[in-house]
């Protein structure tokens, strides 16, 4: 959300945070090469609409938000349904988990970052403050994919 924020007010600072979001990122996909080996650690980082995508969506967002592009906004938005469709898919294939199930979870959280983003650049801060809701709700999926591989792998509880 900060990222966002920096984006839409034209920050010098954007540029390095959307790097570190991609430090993020790379990290993430350890994690997934960790459990379920190198190919899918790839996939989950670098497929079409997945990972790394959706952060590039979010910044076509930001950027097409700043410049009040409507068409821009629409392609991004359009992009980031789709990611939370094959996205989805991916994590609902390797972890067991109906993919519906995973791509709610995405779409919830993907419209959150969007409510926020679009209450930032109206200057409506108080509704801003959303972004806490989509922090909060990252944790979730986190615990809902953490508790699908641990009972995937027969880990301890």
């Amino acid at each position: 959300m900060n990222a966002t924020n920096l984006g839409v007010t034209g920050s010098p600072a954007f540029p390095a945070a959307a790097k570190a979001l991609d430090r993020n990122s790379v990290a993430l996909s350890k994690s997934i090469t960790t459990v379920y080996g190198k190919a899918a650690g790839k996939a989950f980082l670098d497929g079409k609409f997945q990972w790394r995508a959706h952060i590039g969506f979010f910044v076509d967002y930001t950027v097409a938000v700043a410049k009040k592009n409507k068409a821009g906004q629409n392609k991004a938005v359009a992009n980031l349904m789709k990611y939370t469709v094959e996205h989805g898919k991916l994590l609902g294939g390797a972890t067991g988990l109906f993919p519906k199930v995973v791509q709610n979870d995405l779409l919830a959280h993907v419209l959150e970052l969007k409510g926020q983003l679009d209450a930032y650049a109206n200057k409506e801060y108080a509704k801003a403050k959303i972004y806490q809701a989509a922090y909060a709700h990252m944790f979730a999926t986190g615990d809902l994919l953490a508790k699908a591989i641990s009972n995937q792998k027969n880990l301890p509880k």
